[in-house]
């Protein structure tokens, strides 16, 4: 006989954060992208913005989030420009690198694309579009 299962939330918690557009799960809290400031480390109830539009331009306007199986990695895509991040998790210096741009979801060519998934296995160069 299959069991049913059932889902439900453990706890809610109101955050500082306005408009978030991403959540990627990292050991000990979350990374959340929020459209306008940055991507933020949640941990123990509290939200610090974590890397902004002061550590790169794209950080200002976000619209997805992942991070590597190993959580080395996370990648941040920017809603307008659709340019792909990538950010160092371990050690103290994140330095955004830009890997590329994807093709803005929604146009004929890019119709249902499957490109962002694929980000969440390692972004490969033919994943992206170069940059220059």
């Amino acid at each position: 006989m299959a069991r049913m299962l059932s889902f439900g939330p453990v706890k809610v918690r109101k955050l500082a954060i306005r408009t978030a557009s991403g959540v990627a799960a990292i050991p000990g809290g979350l990374l959340v992208a929020d459209d306008d400031e940055g991507i933020f480390r949640v941990a123990g109830g509290r939200a610090a913005l974590w890397a902004g539009r002061e550590d790169h331009e794209a950080l200002g306007d976000l619209e997805g989030l992942a991070t590597d199986e190993t959580h080395h990695i996370a990648w941040a895509v920017a809603e307008e420009g659709g340019a792909v991040i990538a950010l160092q998790l371990r050690g103290r210096l994140r330095r955004p690198t830009l890997v590329g741009h994807l093709p803005r979801p929604g146009t004929r060519k890019n119709k249902g694309s499957r490109v962002w998934p694929s980000c969440r296995r390692g972004c490969r160069r033919r994943d992206v579009r170069r940059s220059w």
